[in-house]
């Protein structure tokens, strides 16, 4: 059985369940949000919630059915870092303005409202991270499994000449 990069097949297993669940949450809450509560902030968030999840869940799966390094190369991972990286970064800026605006406000507990911004931001700030260390876990994986493929992406940078025969 493949030893995953977070040690064995079993946790990546358990995330890929976990991430799942996240996954049907997230779809299911952006359209419930969008067309029931019209909280754009909450459909949002539950939106990047999903898409993060399903990201990681497409990592997982091929990485166990040995296929990561016929999917992704080292730009398609620097291009999932980038993305995964920038959504952490909003959701970390995100948080406590939610947290603030829904104290401020001295709202309950209930589905609308700041709080519910604030879940799905945190939601989606896990699994942006989880995202972010997994995608790092799997470029250095295929380079160090593969390099003649990296190697052949690297040789594709330098510029193609064309030669014309002379007739």
């Amino acid at each position: 059985m493949i030893s995953g990069c977070f040690g064995n097949t079993f946790l990546i297993i358990v995330q890929i369940f976990f991430g799942l669940l996240s996954a049907l949450l997230g779809f299911i809450s952006f359209f419930y949000y969008l067309l029931n509560h019209e909280d754009y902030n909450a459909s949002i968030w539950s939106l990047f919630l999903g898409v993060n999840a399903i990201s990681l869940i497409h990592l997982h799966v091929l990485f166990l059915k040995a296929q990561i390094d016929v999917w992704y190369d080292k730009y398609t991972f620097r291009s999932l870092i980038k993305f995964s990286f920038v959504l952490s970064i909003a959701a970390i800026i995100a948080l406590p303005i939610y947290i603030y605006l829904s104290v401020k406000h001295h709202e309950e507990l209930t589905l609308r409202g700041y709080h519910v911004d604030a879940i799905f931001a945190a939601l989606s700030l896990f699994w942006s991270v989880n995202l972010f260390c997994s995608s790092r876990l799997y470029s250095k994986y295929v380079q160090l499994t593969n390099p003649a493929l990296i190697a052949s992406i690297e040789s594709l940078e330098t510029p193609y000449t064309f030669y014309v025969d002379t007739f």
